[in-house]
């Protein structure tokens, strides 16, 4: 209750209008949208054409040049977790490949830093996986919870950070069984 309480104060301070539109700041980490429409307001999809919105995706690399990548680096943080992984989309002579590390701090019982976990090219049953977690991802309201999930997606063009603390929608894990068959392909694996 407290926390949900300083995260709604943090919104509110942070709000404000500009030109028949409204942003919220959510504590520096997200953005959201809203379009006045008469004395309503709308939530839409944040674009390419908002101000300070980039989003990169890896869908744009079935057109560019070998060698080009686009990175998804998931965090979870809560109460009883910490968990991060990194995708890595490549532009390769084969097609695009896809790759998944392990980013979480060497200790007892997990991985090395930067460890290569799987990798393997991309089929259209992972080109539709990733839609549709690209979908949610841009329709993510923050909620309440004390378990932070923080996406950013970034290439050379610059990244762009969602944050979900709903609690509700768990899109990483949606995407990781999309992808390789189970939502932590921790364990090195051939598909």
């Amino acid at each position: 209750m407290k926390t949900t309480l300083i995260m709604m104060a943090i919104a509110l301070l942070n709000l404000y209008k500009t030109a028949g539109k409204q942003e919220t700041l959510f504590a520096g980490i997200g953005r959201e949208t809203f379009v006045a429409a008469g004395n309503s307001v709308q939530p839409r999809l944040r674009t390419a054409a908002d101000t300070g919105t980039y989003r990169p995706s890896p869908a744009a690399l079935k057109n560019a040049q070998d060698g080009q990548q686009v990175e998804l680096s998931f965090s979870s943080f809560g109460c009883f977790n910490q968990y991060a992984r990194k995708l890595v989309f490549r532009n390769t002579p084969e097609g695009v490949t896809v790759a998944l590390y392990n980013t979480r701090p060497s200790g007892i019982g997990q991985s090395p830093e930067g460890e290569l976990l799987v990798t393997r090219l991309m089929t259209a049953t992972d080109w539709d996986a990733w839609q549709e977690f690209e979908a949610g991802l841009y329709t993510v309201r923050h909620g309440g919870c004390t378990t932070m999930e923080r996406y950013v997606l970034s290439d050379s063009g610059g990244s762009s950070t969602v944050t979900d603390a709903s609690c509700e929608w768990f899109g990483f894990n949606k995407l990781m069984t999309g992808l390789f068959g189970k939502t932590d392909p921790g364990v090195k694996m051939v598909r």
